[in-house]
């Protein structure tokens, strides 16, 4: 379980899951969803073929990262990129994402990963428990979008934060394959520690929960310090 547990925390090169299987490449639509119900992509050829340009990226660069990303994406519904980036997912609809398409490649592959993410947080707390005490009602502030957010989503943009950020430091051609920029990565970081100062004080986390973060953050200080 506790393998299972640190590999949703994010991935690691070698080290397989319990529930480890064959995947395939997610299929890409621009279907109706329950949840995403937005513009969709007019152009869905396109979309399918940068979603595969991106997963070959990262499969290349990060190979952990592609299986991590395809063990738990199995649809994408594409978005009219003319309305803006965006991306979403719903605890509710396990494997479904809805992403802009087509987009710079930087944040189709930052996107999938930051989505990935948030499918293993839901469905590490489905299969294995809660993260957060229930009817916990402690509350912190998330830089990102500059609220006060449940703690529970605090450690789930932190989850999905710091994986971005170990993608793009695991792979040295970041600035060459990706074209993000030393100031994007530095404030990926930035964000990171600020989280990770809210969580350390919380005691609202649950056994599983600090088991969680403290992966998160042991996999991060690996590669940092």
């Amino acid at each position: 379980m506790k393998t299972d547990l640190y590999i949703a925390a994010a991935p690691v090169a070698n080290l397989t899951s319990s529930s480890s299987s064959f995947y395939t490449t997610p299929i890409v639509t621009n279907r109706i969803s329950d949840f995403a119900n937005l513009q969709r992509a007019s152009d869905i050829d396109a979309a399918r073929t940068q979603v595969e340009e991106a997963l070959k990226l990262v499969g290349l660069l990060v190979p952990e990262y592609y299986s991590w990303i395809i063990s738990v994406i199995y649809e994408i519904v594409a978005l009219d990129s003319e309305f803006g980036n965006r991306s979403g997912s719903d605890c509710t609809i396990p494997g479904v994402i809805c992403l802009s398409l087509p987009s710079k490649i930087d944040f189709v592959v930052e996107a999938l990963v930051h989505e990935a993410a948030h499918q293993h947080f839901y469905k590490a707390e489905k299969n294995i428990g809660l993260f957060v005490e229930k009817e916990c009602e402690v509350f912190g502030y998330s830089p990102i979008i500059k609220k006060i957010r449940p703690i529970s989503k605090i450690l789930l943009a932190y989850h999905a934060l710091v994986n971005t950020l170990l993608l793009f430091l695991r792979s040295k051609k970041s600035n060459d394959y990706y074209g993000i920029s030393t100031a994007h990565i530095s404030w990926l970081e930035e964000v990171s520690y600020e989280f990770e100062i809210q969580l350390l004080a919380q005691s609202a986390l649950t056994e599983f929960g600090i088991f969680f973060f403290q992966s998160i953050k042991h996999q991060k200080h690996l590669i940092i310090g």
